[in-house]
């Protein structure tokens, strides 16, 4: 049987129509603790039993300058609208993960049921207070006590482990660093040491040594941490935890990680 096209363009338009009325609205305000605005800042809505941020633009929303939000061709399912999930606190969303309405435990978040049509409009997210930053300084030495110089530092969030932030600070020539860090949150730092074999960007880096700090968290650290690059085998346990497969392979003599707190 032939289909005509007078009937065939019927036919998309409903399928189309149908496409549309499949597609569920989540829209609201985003809120301070303080009931200000809180804007350019991303929420997320995320299905129910997922454990990962699902990197679907239809699933994400940035708060305008007045912190309106708007998710308006959400597919069929069951969401949780949250901040900072599976994620940890930064600058510009220094919050711990918190969820709609008011909680800090997804089983206590509603759940958004998105079915043909259905809209959730004129929601009032508003957040607990933003954590507090703190400077947190320290010292890189070899095992003489000598400074060790042009270090890179990583600080691993313990609640997030997989957010390292690695080479973004380095040691001076008296082997201080500092960086800043949340209180509550748990952190262990971390000091790697390289030296590239040649004269080229090409040419490959040999491993010197690493240190490791004690767990701490903002208002229990040391008010100097001390790293102390010694020699070991269990070099590659703190190169998987700290680098991965961010850099190849190197031509290596092994150190240990430790440190002791002043």
């Amino acid at each position: 049987m032939k289909i005509r096209p007078i009937f065939l363009l019927i036919l998309v338009s409903l399928f189309s129509a149908a496409a549309v009325n499949a597609q569920g609205l989540v829209a609201g305000q985003l809120l301070k603790s303080n009931g200000k605005p809180l804007q350019y800042t991303e929420i997320e809505l995320v299905p129910l039993g997922a454990k990962r941020l699902i990197n679907d633009p239809k699933l994400i929303g940035i708060s305008s300058s007045n912190g309106r939000f708007s998710m308006s061709a959400v597919p069929r399912g069951k969401y949780t609208l949250s901040i900072n999930f599976d994620d940890k606190p930064t600058d510009l969303s220094p919050y711990e993960t918190f969820y709609y309405p008011d909680t800090y435990k997804r089983s206590e978040a509603e759940v958004f049921d998105i079915s043909d049509g259905i809209k959730y409009q004129k929601l009032i997210f508003k957040l607990p207070p933003a954590l507090v930053k703190g400077k947190i300084a320290g010292r890189v030495v070899y095992a003489d006590g000598k400074p060790v110089g042009g270090a890179f530092l990583a600080l691993r969030d313990l609640k997030f482990d997989r957010g390292i932030s690695f080479g973004q600070y380095k040691t001076d020539k008296l082997g201080d660093f500092s960086f800043t860090a949340f209180a509550g949150r748990r952190y262990q730092a971390a000091a790697f040491l390289f030296a590239r074999l040649g004269t080229t960007a090409l040419d490959p880096y040999e491993f010197l040594g690493a240190a490791e700090s004690d767990v701490f968290t903002l208002e229990t650290a040391p008010a100097n941490l001390r790293l102390v690059l010694r020699e070991s085998q269990n070099y590659e346990q703190m190169r998987e935890k700290y680098i991965g497969g961010l850099l190849p392979e190197f031509s290596i003599e092994i150190f240990d990680s430790s440190s002791k707190g002043e």
